[in-house]
């Protein structure tokens, strides 16, 4: 029955006669008790439906990276926090890193960001602060003239790369960073160059937080 559902919805969400299931990874969290073939189809059905965190949990599930009581687990957690669910995951020890970049990178077809590759001078000056950049854990890695390189740890969140290219002021190119590696490179590149506390500053370059917010207002309406 789960398999005709999916597939019905998969074929009205192609034909663009719904847009999206809701909770669409609560399916996969009630076919625990089914068998792993059973399961990995689901997962497969899933990761073509629905949001893209939905895609990438769809994925990790597939492939064994994350089971479906974990999954139960780190959702509740993250609802009763506010924090993304992905983040969660990789905060609970219940996915690495690597395992949830690969997974984004697949489902949004996106590049991984090479460690090795990062730059060895700061990116974007005067664009944003350290605060914004920690918090978003993105880091700048090129400006090429007319769009702006970055590697980003949430390449899922639509606002964090909104923000990014209204600060710039131009298109943002991202690949799929690892949150530690982007971590390690800002305090290398930004910290010790003097930067102002991270704590203290309320600007975003010319780009102001409340822009972010905003943002979120925006799409919701």
């Amino acid at each position: 029955y789960l398999l005709f559902w999916l597939k019905t919805a998969l074929e009205l969400k192609e034909r663009d006669a719904i847009e999206g299931l809701p909770g669409v990874e609560l399916v996969v969290s009630a076919s625990e008790p089914l068998t792993a073939g059973l399961r990995e189809r689901l997962s497969g059905l899933l990761a073509k439906l629905g949001s893209p965190e939905a895609r990438i949990v769809a994925v990790l599930l597939e492939r064994g990276k994350l089971t479906p009581a974990d999954l139960g687990r780190a959702r509740r957690l993250a609802d009763d926090g506010g924090e993304p669910l992905l983040r969660m995951l990789v905060r609970l020890g219940l996915v690495s890193e690597r395992d949830l970049a690969q997974a984004m990178g697949e489902v949004l077809d996106l590049p991984l960001a090479d460690p090795t590759a990062f730059p060895i001078e700061p990116v974007g000056e005067g664009l944003f602060t350290l605060r914004f950049l920690k918090d978003a854990r993105v880091l700048p890695l090129a400006d090429e003239g007319d769009r702006l390189r970055v590697a980003v740890a949430d390449a899922a969140d639509p606002y964090v790369l909104a923000a990014v290219a209204m600060a710039a002021g131009k298109p943002v190119e991202a690949q799929v960073g690892l949150p530690s590696e982007i971590d390690s490179a800002l305090e290398r590149l930004y910290e010790k160059k003097g930067a102002p506390d991270a704590e203290t500053e309320a600007e975003l370059g010319d780009f102001d937080e409340e822009d972010i917010e905003h943002l979120k207002d925006l799409a919701s309406e």
